[in-house]
C-alpha cells in the first residue's frame, strides 16, 4: 500500500506541476487568457487604413492647411530664433531647407489649395535655395493662405521661443 500510496503522490505532484508550469507559460499575463493582444491580431480589409501598410494620404484642407501651418511655423522660427543669436546659419538652412522639402509632399483635394501649394512648394524645387525673405516667398504663402482661409482652414503660425511664444 505504501506504494501505491508513493505513486499517486508522485502523479499529483507531477501534475501540479504541470498545471503550474501551464499557467506560467501562456502571453495572457496570468489570467489565463492566452490570446494576442488586439494590436497583433492580423486579418481585415486590406483597405482599411488602420491595418494599411501606407494608409492613404489625407488631402482634406483642414489637414493639408494644419500641415502647412506647422511648416510655415518652422520656417518663420527659424528665421527668428537666427535673428535672435539662438540658431547659427546652418542650423537655420537646416530647418528652413527641411520644412520646405515636407512643404513638397502635401497634396489637397481643394484645387486652389493645390495650385497655391504647388507655386510654394517650386520655390524649393527649382534648384535654388529656400529663401523665405523675397517677395516671391511672401506672394505664395500668402496665396496658400488666402485658399486655406477660403475653404475654412487658415493658417495659423506658432510662435518660437526667441519671439515670446
Amino acid at each position: 500500500m505504501t506504494t501505491s500510496r508513493a505513486r499517486g503522490t508522485a502523479i499529483v505532484a507531477v501534475l501540479v506541476g504541470l498545471v503550474a508550469l501551464t499557467g506560467c507559460t501562456g502571453t495572457g499575463g496570468g489570467g489565463g487568457d492566452d490570446a494576442p493582444p488586439a494590436a497583433a491580431t492580423t486579418g481585415g480589409d486590406a483597405s482599411d487604413a488602420s491595418t494599411a501598410a501606407f494608409p492613404e494620404a489625407d488631402t482634406s484642407a483642414s489637414f493639408t492647411c494644419g500641415q502647412v501651418s506647422a511648416y510655415v511655423s518652422v520656417i518663420f522660427g527659424a528665421s527668428t530664433d537666427r535673428d535672435a543669436g539662438a540658431l547659427d546659419d546652418g542650423g537655420y538652412r537646416a530647418r528652413v531647407d527641411g520644412a520646405g522639402e515636407l512643404l513638397g509632399y502635401l497634396g489637397s483635394d481643394d484645387p486652389k489649395i493645390a495650385t497655391a501649394l504647388s507655386e510654394l512648394t517650386a520655390l524649393s524645387r527649382d534648384g535654388e535655395t529656400l529663401d523665405p525673405t523675397t517677395e516671391s516667398w511672401e506672394a505664395a504663402r500668402g496665396a496658400v493662405a488666402d485658399a486655406c482661409e477660403a475653404a475654412g482652414s487658415p493658417l495659423v503660425l506658432s510662435a518660437p521661443r526667441s519671439a515670446g511664444g
